[in-house]
């Protein structure tokens, strides 16, 4: 099956995250597919991303993923 996965950027004074890169991927499943972007993004990420979201081809977003320091900057 077709994925795209969205590296995003969390504004952090807005809280909204902006899409920084979109990548097209494959997987035979949608838990396959959740393990290998993981997997690929800890070492191809750009170092600005603070997360990813993994949509289907059809455009159901199926897993939304953010570092913990972009979900809380100021560490509360």
């Amino acid at each position: 099956m077709l994925y795209h996965v969205h590296i995003l950027k969390t504004n952090y004074a807005g809280g909204a995250a902006r899409m920084i890169e979109k990548r097209t991927h494959t997987a035979g499943s949608d838990d396959e597919a959740i393990r290998t972007a993981k997997e690929n993004l800890q070492f191809s990420a750009p170092p600005t991303a603070s997360g990813f979201s993994l949509t289907r081809a059809d455009g159901k977003e199926i897993y939304r993923w953010f570092k913990a320091a972009a979900q809380n900057p100021n560490g509360r």
